[in-house]
């Protein structure tokens, strides 16, 4: 993986966690722990093909 590859992760991570951060403070429902997972799963696997 490339350094900027890396950072390009990064970004989207920390984006992603930026709006989570909002989505609570404004009362939005978390999403189950499984569910997560499953998504994720998913993710991968569609993008392995």
């Amino acid at each position: 993986m490339k350094c900027s590859d890396k950072m390009e992760a990064r970004n989207m991570l920390q984006s992603k966690l930026l709006i989570a951060e909002k989505q609570v403070a404004e009362g939005a429902e978390l999403i189950e722990h499984d569910q997560v997972i499953a998504t994720m799963r998913r993710k991968m696997i569609a993008a392995k093909k």
